[in-house]
Parts: C-alpha cells; sequence; structure tokens
C-alpha cells in the first residue's frame, strides 16, 4: 500500500513540476506588440522569459498576482522578463497555444530567450516555494 501512495504522489508531482522538460517552444513574432517586445527584451537581455498563464476568475491565480509586490518575486523577476497572460483573452489564444495549450491553472513557464522551455509549474503554493522553483530551473 505504501509503495502505490509513493507511485501517486510521484504522478501527482511529475504532473505539477517539470525542470529541465526538455521541450523547446515557437518564439517567433506573433503578432501580439506586447508579447513580442518581451521576447525581444529577453533575447536583448539575455534573460529567461517567465510566462505566467492566469485569469481573473481563479482564485489561485488572484492570489499568485497579488504577491507580485512582494520583495522576493520583484527580485525574482528583476532576473527574468515576465509575461502575464490572460487565458480567456482572445488575443493571447495563439500564444499561450504555442506556450502552454490546455491546461490547470496557474501555470507558470520560464523560457530560454532560445526557445528552451527550463521549467514549467502548475499551481500556487505561495512565494517562497514558487521563487525557490524559478530559482532552480534558471541554474
Amino acid at each position: 500500500m505504501k509503495s502505490m501512495k509513493r507511485a501517486i504522489l510521484a504522478l501527482a508531482c511529475g504532473a505539477a513540476l517539470s525542470i529541465g522538460c526538455q521541450r523547446t517552444v515557437d518564439l517567433k513574432p506573433s503578432g501580439v506588440k506586447p508579447f513580442d517586445a518581451k521576447v525581444a527584451l529577453a533575447r536583448k537581455e539575455n534573460k529567461p522569459l517567465l510566462v505566467m498563464v492566469s485569469a481573473p476568475w481563479c482564485g489561485a491565480c488572484v492570489a499568485m498576482q497579488s504577491e507580485f509586490d512582494h520583495p522576493a518575486m520583484r527580485r525574482m523577476m528583476e532576473r527574468t522578463v515576465p509575461y502575464v497572460i490572460n487565458y480567456d483573452a482572445p488575443v493571447t489564444q495563439d500564444i499561450r497555444a504555442r506556450l502552454y495549450s490546455r491546461g490547470p491553472i496557474p501555470a507558470t513557464l520560464l523560457i530560454s530567450p532560445q526557445g528552451k522551455v527550463l521549467g514549467q509549474w502548475v499551481g500556487w503554493a505561495g512565494v517562497d516555494q514558487h521563487v525557490t522553483q524559478v530559482r532552480a530551473a534558471m541554474r
């Protein structure tokens, strides 16, 4: 019974956290000026793109966004190029489909300027865990 619980826990953790997933995404121009500008900035400054997929009706998403002013979150965002995608906004549907497709939210992706996914997380467990995950993926 213990081994079954461990297997289920491992599957759940694997679905929620993926560091170094060895996949790439298409960062070609999308026609959405704010996103294209963030990709260009990430390339110019050689910083990873921190993409957060969120929606105003999602309680965990609102909690995550309410922490953007937290000092640890600000420091993390200064080391990356952050961009928030509204899950429901028609203008970002193509970008979301290329980067994340459909899935649970909130979701966070850390993407190199070349398009390699360095890490991908689902859910919100607080500032400390989020910052720790992103920092680990940046190493």
